[in-house]
């Protein structure tokens, strides 16, 4: 498991460079989301994602490790009059839902974090609607002037086949010189 993101940073993850650089409504269209959608943000943060979402869909759930997120989370809820996200604190090796309860699965640059790779994308594999749809952005492996230490970032194509192992079709995409997309959805049986 990598370092986790120290919420004292929280700042950043709303500032101007990151939304040029990893831009929400760009990002999102790869989930095709629909109105009926409920949809999970794993590693929600400070709603970075999840709240460009919850315009968009019935339902977001944003699953967070870290209290202190959540609590910027629920202040910027409460500021711009958010009725549909629902948090949770809760690791997401170990999800507390029920199987296929989302439409859509977001992970935006959390799963160099976790504990243990396959088990986080099982739970994932579980919550998820077989017709549904995850979206991955990871740190490229790579030295870049932001993110985690090289030695704990996925390489694309390294997490692209640990997806694909776990009864996922996968497609790459590149959304920046230094973060990647992995969109997937089931395999049909």
């Amino acid at each position: 498991m990598g370092h986790r993101f120290d919420p004292i940073h929280a700042g950043k993850l709303n500032n101007e460079e990151r939304r040029k650089m990893l831009p929400p409504d760009k990002v999102l269209q790869y989930l095709d989301l629909k109105k009926e959608d409920t949809v999970l943000d794993l590693g929600a943060g400070t709603g970075y994602f999840s709240i460009p979402i919850a315009k968009l869909v019935k339902k977001v759930i944003s699953v967070d490790v870290s209290e202190e997120m959540l609590d910027h989370l629920k202040q910027e809820l409460e500021r711009e009059k958010i009725d549909n996200i629902e948090t949770i604190l809760h690791e997401i090796e170990t999800l507390p839902f029920n199987d296929r309860i989302a439409d859509k699965v977001i992970l935006s640059l959390v799963l160099h974090e976790v504990k243990d790779l396959n088990q986080t994308i099982r739970e994932i594999r579980r919550v998820l609607h077989p017709k549904g749809k995850l979206l991955v952005i990871e740190w490229e492996k790579k030295i870049s002037k932001s993110g985690p230490p090289i030695e704990e970032r996925l390489e694309s194509f390294q997490l692209k086949r640990v997806l694909e192992d776990n009864y996922f079709q996968v497609s790459l995409k590149r959304i920046n010189p230094d973060q990647y997309l992995l969109i997937g959805e089931l395999k049909k049986d």
